[in-house]
């Protein structure tokens, strides 16, 4: 098992413990986990000379040898930053993003904490730069840190492509807690709450899997995911009666679906997002017990 996590988790003593319940022979998940402190190291063979950023993680992650370029998917984004102190809006065009790929190994540096001793960590640090940024933006920077052994560009890219689909575990999440409303349930009682969330989890997912899957595989037809009793009223009450007898591929079933949740279909506009699927789902298993009700089930 891999636990995969954003900056907020670069803390030390997760690190410290990790090592601690494998010298003990305890259960303990491997981990790759973004880098947001640049900590200091300990010197080492590799370090020649005075100069005190050799000494510290991110320069020296960028003396390392290039290994390679990767691509990826950049989508658009605007948010605030801190650039001298103050907040500005900045914005990042979608694109294909070209990145190198760095590895090195690292000891850092135990921080000091009041009335604990921590020993120094050795890690494998791994960064995926942008070569070529566009004009007036950010380049992408990735600096994960990870206990896993990456020697070379395979493995690399390998711990990059798993970093990547830690937004998917934040998608299901918000699926979760938006959609399902997890965090509204009023059991008193754990052995209340389990079930209903084991429920919910298990909603939360369908509707992951439907939006995802729609993206990947549009032109498969919707039966993959959907009984006839849930894609034929959708159709009818969209389409007129009579349309059932052809079943829609799974994009057009996600389009059905988003137009039932609210989705626009502007040129502008992407995709319907879970958020979207999930209303209309909701609304596809209300139209599918009419269905049933009326003897027109499958």
């Amino acid at each position: 098992m891999i636990s995969t996590s954003d900056r907020e988790s670069d803390i030390y003593e997760i690190y410290a413990e990790h090592r601690q319940r494998r010298e003990r022979n305890q259960v303990a998940a491997d981990w790759i986990i973004r880098s947001n402190q640049d900590r200091r190291l300990l010197p080492s063979d590799s370090t020649q000379g005075p100069d005190p950023e050799l000494l510290k993680l991110h320069s020296r992650i960028e003396q390392a040898p290039v290994l390679g370029t990767t691509t990826v998917k950049i989508g658009a984004k605007q948010q605030f930053k801190k650039k001298q102190g103050c907040r500005q809006l900045t914005q990042r065009t979608a694109r294909e993003a070209v990145l190198a790929v760095r590895t090195c190994e690292v000891q850092l540096k135990p921080p000091l904490r009041k009335g604990a001793k921590l020993t120094p960590i050795t890690l494998r640090v791994v960064m995926a730069k942008e070569i070529t940024a566009p004009a007036g933006e950010d380049p992408i920077e990735w600096i994960l840190l990870t206990n896993l052994a990456v020697q070379n560009l395979d493995e690399a890219l390998h711990l990059i492509a798993l970093y990547c689909l830690r937004w998917q575990i934040e998608v299901f999440h918000k699926i979760l807690k938006s959609g399902c409303r997890v965090e509204q349930a009023q059991f008193k009682t754990a052995q209340r709450l389990r079930p209903r969330i084991a429920l919910q989890m298990v909603v939360a997912w369908r509707i992951h899997h439907v939006t995802l899957a729609g993206r990947a595989c549009p032109d498969l037809p919707c039966g993959i995911l959907f009984d006839p009793g849930e894609w034929k009223p959708v159709v009818v009450v969209l389409r007129g009666k009579g349309a059932e007898t052809t079943e829609p591929t799974l994009a057009e079933m996600i389009h059905y679906l988003g137009q039932l949740g609210g989705h626009l279909n502007r040129k502008s506009d992407g995709p319907p997002g879970p958020q979207t699927i999930w209303r209309g789902m909701r609304r596809m298993h209300d139209f599918a017990i009419l269905w049933q009700a009326w003897d027109k089930g499958p």
